[in-house]
């Protein structure tokens, strides 16, 4: 594999190689715009054609399965009323807002979207407000034991020496899947 088919952990620089002008193209999360602008301010003159959606295919549109990770409350809390009312207030829309407005990143909530006050500045939220009213998202399954964060985190984890072309598919690809199969073959919290 060639050293330069993508940046590495240690090519990184603080604030992300896009903002630091050493990366043309991301493919990243909606919300990565917003996130850019704070970032860079009016040294990035922003285009409604610097982000758009990958076209669907024959299966189906690339990356259109909605998950976020599910904000749970463990079943030990002490005080299980108050953590749950803090968990909806974090999931809020409201909460939402505030959180794209300052970081470009959103929890779970996709309503954020829809708010009419983002579609002059970013086309785009309105665009995926569209496909998100029209039903054409695919389903997302959760594993049947709901351990999407472990597999996440653990998947994260495990795909970086692959990333990073210090491994190969061969090397890592059966340790990774055998790892990822212990969390789902564990039963539910």
């Amino acid at each position: 594999m060639h050293d330069r088919v993508q940046p590495k952990d240690e090519d990184q620089v603080q604030g992300g190689l896009f903002v630091a002008g050493k990366l043309g193209i991301y493919q990243g999360h909606h919300g990565h715009p917003q996130r850019f602008k704070n970032s860079v301010g009016d040294k990035w003159d922003y285009h409604t054609q610097d982000c758009m959606y990958l076209p669907p295919g024959p299966d189906g549109r690339v990356c259109s399965s909605w998950h976020c990770h599910v904000r749970c409350v463990p079943g030990i809390t002490e005080h299980p009323q108050e953590t749950l009312e803090l968990a909806a207030y974090l999931t809020s829309s409201e909460a939402q807002m505030i959180a794209l407005t300052m970081t470009g990143n959103r929890g779970c909530r996709k309503s954020v979207y829809g708010d009419p006050s983002w579609h002059d500045e970013f086309p785009h939220y309105k665009q995926h407000d569209e496909i998100l009213r029209a039903g054409s998202v695919e389903p997302f399954c959760l594993p049947w034991n709901l351990r999407l964060n472990e597999f996440d985190d653990t998947y994260g984890q495990l795909r970086a020496p692959l990333t990073n072309a210090t491994k190969t598919w061969d090397e890592q690809g059966p340790m990774m899947q055998a790892e990822i199969q212990k969390i789902f073959d564990l039963p539910r919290p």
